[in-house]
């Protein structure tokens, strides 16, 4: 008993490589089951071949994937899963850059404390003479 398989099943497709790449090219779909034919290799110009291959459709190619046919919650599964990859994509901007932060502070901390200790000096003399005079007599 053989079963026929409809001719929308198979996609013809048109490949340029390499010998070695068609040989590859063919093996594997051989060994997956979707080769139905394939052409005589045909030289070109650049070194390589061309060959036309006719590939079996598998269901399980079609049905990768989640099927819906209401437009309004596709749209929204869409934004949801954009907003969430916006989301992520910041999350990690920022917990590299925070990353970055204490990494530089924790490498340059001698340098911090000994520039924030002088600031303090010069904030602390500033502070006494402000509402001094200059000398006794004024």
């Amino acid at each position: 008993m053989t079963t026929q398989i409809p001719a929308s099943r198979f996609t013809d497709h048109t490949v340029t490589g390499t010998p070695a790449q068609l040989a590859n090219l063919l093996a594997n779909h051989t060994a997956a089951g979707t080769l139905v034919a394939a052409t005589a290799p045909r030289p070109t110009a650049a070194g390589t071949c061309r060959i036309i291959l006719r590939l079996r459709d598998t269901a399980s190619a079609r049905s990768v994937g989640v099927t819906c046919r209401n437009r309004r919650i596709r749209r929204i599964v869409a934004l949801g899963a954009t907003a969430a990859g916006v989301a992520t994509g910041v999350l990690a901007a920022v917990a590299y850059l925070l990353g970055q932060l204490i990494e530089f502070i924790t490498a340059h901390a001698a340098t911090i404390g000994g520039v924030a200790l002088v600031l303090a000096v010069i904030a602390a003399l500033a502070a006494d003479t402000r509402n001094r005079r200059h000398c006794p007599g004024c």
